[in-house]
């Protein structure tokens, strides 16, 4: 589907390709320096995940980001709000997957992001043998990407909800 159309393939290249040079000069010469970190080795399994992740007391905060308001020094890092319309069209679009064309693929992108998150995941400890990602602190860190594929089930959620021929979808949706 994407490299059949391959004008806009290509103005993703060179979009890519001019980001990778404007990064180059901030990147570049912090590698220079990670062999004299502590870091330079890699971490272990449990230095980088320890007990952190995505666990049921954060679920709540998908919906409400102050869910405990009670509990003085919740952090910042562990707040995964999405809002309430957002998770139900974003779950609406998981569900709807097979009305658009890469809807399977983001799906399994963020059900495999999500995946990574979990606490002692399986599949982060097989990204920390992956030599750029073997020098990562906290699976925390793929939350943004978790939450720009969750837009995206969103829209395709969104898409697939105002679509005129699936009024059915639509008294399913509104019940939910």
């Amino acid at each position: 589907y994407l490299f059949g159309q391959w004008r806009a393939t290509k103005w993703l290249l060179v979009i890519g390709a001019i980001g990778v040079l404007l990064a180059a000069p901030l990147i570049l010469p912090t590698l220079r320096f990670l062999a004299f970190t502590s870091r330079s080795t890699g971490l272990n399994f449990v230095e980088s995940v320890g007990t952190r992740g995505i666990s049921l007391q954060t679920l709540p905060t998908l919906i409400y980001p102050y869910f405990f308001p009670s509990f003085p020094y919740f952090p910042v890092w562990l707040n995964a709000y999405v809002g309430i319309l957002s998770l139900a069209l974003g779950i609406w679009g998981f569900i709807q997957r097979k009305t658009h064309p890469l809807g399977s693929l983001f799906a399994g992108l963020a059900a495999m992001t999500f995946i990574i998150m979990l606490p002692y995941s399986p599949l982060y400890w097989l990204l920390q043998h992956i030599p750029p990602f073997h020098v990562l602190r906290s699976n925390l860190k793929f939350f943004p990407v978790f939450v720009f594929l969750f837009s995206i089930l969103a829209g395709i959620g969104f898409d697939a909800l105002s679509d005129s021929r699936s009024k059915k979808s639509f008294r399913y949706f509104a019940t939910f």
